[in-house]
């Protein structure tokens, strides 16, 4: 039987893993899917994850995100606006528009064949003029960002250009969207931890994040030796940006641990001569294997309970911490090679609040989005309502795909 509202038209706000499976569950149903993203690609944060495997899969679930995004781009399932922002949603005629902004891309993805040629004239690429994508699953394989590239008269790129698939002269268009329903798939914030200035974040060149970390890891770059001794030492520090009400953000994050201890395998199994120090308020359960990833983490892994207070960078590159350790009664100072801070994850709510005033959507108490109605044709999906890894962020897109296909009577022939 045909769904009652067959052909459909939905929109699906945000690319990431949750915005993919969202709409890849509609179109499966028949709905005609429209999906925009503001960035470059695709993909969102779960396409910039780095593999964890060691000599056996962590279930880290890079691998999940990939075969979504090979599925995309071979099968085409839906229509992808990249480079999108929503200026306005509103209720329509029964349904739903969207007011749209599109910047046209400087690569043509109707002529781009993928061989890099623009790249290598490039003569401002190490100044981000060219953005290389995160997954080789995606097409066109590079991007141009028109407002870092400082070429005047003449664009190497577009000469080198076999297929003269790069026009700089494209520019934008605003238009309109009417739908059906639409999916909110905008993701989460990483925390920024150069807010707080006693991390030294931008100021101490091995202080970094666990995304900066996860970016090592995809470019297979090796921790480097700063502090002396005879192995490399490593930290990382847990709850950065979370369960801190000084900055009211005293929830916890949840994914962090899993994140952090699977990172600090991998290095292992790159780096079998690291010393690595795990600083915690408590490590979260992440998984049905948590027991066992949590035995391999005492064994290889100094896990201490405490959170360092002060973070100094000495001349040499490394960084010394101190901790109050109370059992002890005394200040503890340790001195690492590299410092990974596990930062948070925050809302990403106020852009979507801010252009759709008449839903009946609005945020928790962490701030996140929350659906204020029910059965109205906008549902929230994925790390946009609150912290989740990628399966529980694929769950809950098709979660969320289902509860808009049951209000719209949409079912499969």
């Amino acid at each position: 039987m045909k769904g009652k509202y067959k052909g459909s038209s939905i929109l699906v706000v945000g690319g990431g893993i949750s915005g993919l499976i969202a709409g890849q569950e509609l179109s499966a149903l028949g709905a005609q899917v429209l999906l925009v993203e503001k960035d470059h690609f695709i993909g969102g944060r779960g396409a910039r994850l780095a593999c964890k495997a060691t000599e056996h899969c962590l279930k880290c679930n890079k691998c999940l995100v990939e075969d979504t995004l090979r599925l995309v781009n071979e099968e085409k399932p839906f229509t992808i606006k990249t480079l999108t922002t929503v200026e306005v949603l509103k209720k329509h005629d029964g349904g739903f528009q969207a007011l749209l902004s599109t910047l046209n891309p400087v690569i043509d993805p109707e002529k781009c064949t993928n061989c890099g040629e623009c790249l290598s004239a490039c003569p401002f690429k190490r100044e981000g003029a060219f953005i290389v994508a995160p997954s080789p699953n995606m097409h066109p394989f590079y991007a141009i960002e028109p407002k870092l590239c400082r070429c005047s008269e003449t664009r190497p790129c577009q000469d080198a250009c076999p297929q003269g698939a790069i026009d700089f002269q494209k520019g934008s268009s605003r238009w309109t969207y009417n739908c059906d329903g639409i999916v909110l798939a905008s993701g989460f914030k990483p925390y920024d931890p150069s807010n707080e200035a006693r991390y030294g974040v931008g100021r101490f060149r091995n202080i970094i994040t666990a995304v900066d970390l996860e970016q090592m890891l995809r470019d297979e770059l090796a921790v480097e030796p700063t502090a002396g001794g005879d192995r490399i030492r490593v930290a990382f520090v847990q709850c950065v940006g979370s369960r801190n009400p000084r900055i009211q953000r005293d929830y916890c994050s949840r994914v962090c641990c899993g994140y952090a201890l699977r990172m600090a395998f991998r290095l292992l199994h790159r780096q079998p001569d690291l010393d690595i120090t795990f600083f915690y308020m408590d490590i979260q359960n992440f998984g049905k294997n948590f027991e066992k990833y949590y035995r391999e983490a005492r064994e290889k892994i100094r896990l201490v309970r405490g959170l360092p207070g002060d973070f100094y960078g000495l001349e040499s590159g490394a960084v010394r911490l101190s901790l109050y350790d109370a059992e002890k009664g005394a200040t503890m100072v340790e001195d690492f090679d590299l410092v990974v801070l596990s930062v948070g994850i925050g809302p990403n709510s106020e852009e979507i609040l801010n252009v759709s005033g008449s839903l009946e959507i609005g945020k928790n108490e962490m701030g996140f989005l929350t659906q204020e109605g029910s059965g109205q044709g906008v549902v929230i999906a994925g790390s946009a309502q609150g912290p989740m890894d990628v399966s529980e962020s694929i769950s809950s897109a098709m979660a969320a795909a289902l509860q808009l296909a049951q209000h719209l009577g949409l079912t499969k022939e």
